[in-house]
């Protein structure tokens, strides 16, 4: 009697909700302890429309607790879980087979939500496909699991999660496995066979290392360049997404790191050196020993300090780069100076450079991308940090990516514009004290990294720095010009290498007084009358002989002179003619054959 109330007592305090289906038939039932709070929560029970329960789930403080299970349409037992305070705690089993002869095709064991002990799956009633072993949600001792055939398909063994002495594979119909790894606490040890990047590898691993030769100075003796890797093992029992399946079939998939890369010279002393798994410096060593570059990560792709040095041991440069690919190049001369400072921002691909002669700037401006040529304004100094040049940078009317000089323009000591223009005509003016001016006309060619450098517009004199980086082209000329009026009174012309070819004299209504010049075959003077016509031609010859032409009323008269001063005159004799015929003048002036 006092257990019927007691019942009755629980039954009243106890609230259950449900849901039906459209005949009224339950499909969906929650039931609560008292009042309908999520703590209060004993159980949900979902139901088929026949009536046959299809699920249910138990909840003890709001947290799945107790059983967790699944039927079909038949009633018939499918899945079967525990959990405790909502973890999956105790056996986890799923059932295949007839309605009356049921059998267990998964079996896990868990202990507060990860895997623990053994995990079974199988094909039938008695036949196990897959073995496995776990110690608090880690693989640990044999795994072990079969193909279809029934054959062994892999055996391997680990420690709490790592793998541990042998690990055989095998592929179907083999008796030998395919796979034969070696492990010692994680790290493949001894002799290797595996499956890796579409081939099979048969190596030696000493430690968790392995060492590829990639080229050698001499065979089987000094290697020239090796690489070390680490071999990293990927989770076995997760699935794409991570999530651990202590059932599903092993996979064991491996990934080389490399780890060191190591050069030799050819006596065998280490080149370069370079450790990224342990977080080691890389080093690179010159043929004598001392070491020329030191920094941390990949050579090719730098991050934070590096520092290089010549091959005598003097500091060449120093690099600081931070992760967001900005960094800043300092390179130094031989002793010891500052030479140029580069600024690199990976987002403008651009390098801000500043050079530096001893211990003042002489230039600044910007590279584009690879450095190869210059972008934008650039400035140039003197020593007193005046400025001396400025140029800009753009696109050029040429083929190709190099930047032609749109604008420049050189100043004066007391700051005044010396020269302006563009990279194809260049016009440098200089007052002279008459009240006149002098003017420099330049057409120059450079190499873009380097910039105009062909002349010293202080002083007007021709001085390539660099006749391979910087020329000037054959129409560069010095023109001086009389009392401001622009009238020109001489023209200098020089080749390509700064030589001079010839200079004109004018007067002040233009026409020509005199011109002189050198060559291979001769140097020589001419003069001409007020009308421009062809006066006098004096020449040497590169035997020291001499050539002298008069024309007079269209007469002419030509005479020739040795070096013992013996003077002929052209007609005299055959031996006179042979000798003015050596003369160089006649290539120049061809309208004289017909006065002849």
């Amino acid at each position: 009697m006092f257990l019927l109330l007691l019942n009755l007592a629980l039954a009243a305090s106890v609230t259950e909700d449900r849901r039906s289906y459209a005949d009224q038939t339950v499909q969906e039932r929650w039931t609560w302890q008292d009042e309908k709070t999520q703590d209060a929560l004993l159980r949900k029970e979902w139901f088929h429309p026949d009536g046959e329960r299809s699920r249910l789930e138990e909840y003890q403080g709001g947290a799945l607790h107790g059983q967790v299970s699944t039927w079909d349409r038949s009633g018939v037992l499918q899945t079967e879980n525990h959990y405790r305070a909502g973890l999956l705690h105790g056996t986890s089993r799923r059932f295949d087979g007839p309605k009356d002869d049921r059998w267990v095709s998964v079996h896990r064991n868990y202990s507060a939500g990860l895997p623990e002990g053994e995990q079974l799956l199988r094909r039938d009633a008695e036949t196990v496909v897959l073995r496995h072993h776990y110690k608090q949600g880690q693989l640990h001792g044999s795994q072990q699991a079969w193909h279809s055939s029934g054959e062994m398909h892999y055996q391997m063994n680990l420690e709490s999660g790592v793998l541990q002495g042998e690990q055989r594979i095998w592929e179907t119909g083999e008796l030998e496995p395919s796979t034969y790894m070696v492990f010692e606490q994680g790290q493949a040890e001894g002799r290797q066979r595996y499956f890796y990047e579409s081939n099979w590898r048969d190596e030696v691993w000493v430690e968790g290392r392995w060492e590829e030769v990639r080229s050698w100075h001499v065979e089987g003796s000094v290697p020239e360049a090796l690489q070390v890797y680490a071999l990293e093992v990927l989770p076995l029992d997760r699935h794409s997404d991570g999530e651990l399946q202590p059932t599903h079939t092993l996979h064991l998939r491996t990934r080389k790191v490399l780890v060191s890369k190591r050069r030799h010279w050819p006596n065998g002393q280490t080149q370069e050196q370079w450790d990224q798994l342990d977080a080691q410096p890389f080093h690179r060593w010159a043929e004598n020993g001392q070491l020329v570059l030191q920094g941390f990560g990949d050579p090719n792709d730098r991050r934070g300090r590096w520092t290089e040095w010549r091959a005598d041991g003097t500091l060449f440069k120093e690099e600081e780069w931070t992760d967001n690919r900005k960094g800043e190049v300092r390179t130094f001369d031989p002793q010891g100076r500052l030479r140029e400072v580069e600024t690199w921002e990976w987002e403008r691909q651009r390098w801000q450079v500043i050079l530096y002669e001893g211990e003042h700037k002489v230039a600044e401006g910007e590279l584009f991308r690879t450095g190869s040529y210059r972008w934008g304004p650039w400035t140039y100094y003197r020593e007193d940090g005046s400025t001396r040049r400025t140029e800009v940078y753009g696109s050029g009317p040429y083929s190709g990516n190099r930047s032609f000089v749109v604008e420049s323009q050189s100043f004066r000591v007391d700051g005044s514009v010396h020269c302006a223009g563009d990279e194809r005509d260049l016009l440098c003016v200089e007052p002279q004290a008459d009240g006149g001016h002098l003017e420099l006309k330049v057409k120059a060619l450079h190499r873009p990294r380097h910039g105009i450098e062909s002349y010293q517009t202080e002083t007007f004199s021709f001085q390539p720095r660099d006749v391979e980086r910087t020329q000037l082209s054959e129409q560069a000329m010095l023109v001086p010009v009389l009392d401001g009026e622009g009238l020109v009174t001489q023209r200098r012309r020089f080749d390509s290498s700064g030589k001079e070819l010839w200079v004109e004299q004018r007067r002040r209504d233009g026409s020509l007084e005199q011109l002189t010049g050198a060559g291979a075959a001769s140097s020589w003077e001419e003069s001409y009358d007020k009308e421009g016509q062809l006066s006098v031609i004096s020449e040497t010859l590169p035997s020291g002989e001499s050539c002298l032409v008069q024309v007079q009323s269209g007469e002419l008269v030509v005479a020739h002179q040795s070096l013992e001063g013996e003077t002929v005159l052209m007609g005299e004799s055959r031996e006179a003619n042979r000798r003015l015929a050596n003369c160089a003048f006649w290539a120049r002036h061809p309208e004289l054959e017909s006065l002849r």
